[in-house]
């Protein structure tokens, strides 16, 4: 049986620029990863997501990962670390899906090298999705939010 967080991991290292394939061979498991960095253009600044599927012998383990609509704008990680949702463990996170946001909030921290970087939002909207999980690892220009404008 495939280990869901530990293929989310690997999607997430697939997703770093630099890298135009990735493979990996552990027993009867083989997944293999690759991307054409050309049909991206990231000339808008924005990024255009393709549909992209990972199959398994079972469809419960059947993992789909969904363009973005054209009217939201993707928040993609400035550089990489650690995701939080939050400023402490103990406190809710910044945003949730469904949460109306302003220029600059706060939508998350990256903690990288030891120093926390805010996630703000460019400008006012509504948060559509989380695309990253609490305590995550994240690599530059990953997406972690969708905003829909007001």
């Amino acid at each position: 049986m495939i280990d869901l967080a530990r293929l989310k991991r690997l999607l997430t290292l697939a997703s770093d620029p630099q890298i135009a394939e990735l493979e990996i061979r552990q027993g009867d498991f083989h997944v293999k990863v690759s991307l054409d960095r050309s049909a991206i253009s990231p000339a808008d600044g924005s990024s255009s997501l393709a549909p992209v599927e990972s199959r398994h012998d079972s469809e419960e383990e059947c993992i789909s990962l969904h363009a973005h609509s054209s009217s939201e704008t993707v928040i993609q990680s400035p550089l990489y670390g650690l995701f939080h949702a939050s400023a402490s463990p103990a406190l809710p996170p910044f945003v949730s899906a469904g949460t109306k946001v302003s220029e600059g909030d706060t939508l998350g921290m990256i903690e990288s090298m030891k120093m926390l970087h805010a996630v703000t939002a460019p400008r006012a909207g509504t948060i559509t999705r989380i695309m990253i999980e609490d305590d995550a690892d994240v690599v530059a220009n990953q997406p972690l939010f969708a905003l829909s404008a007001e």
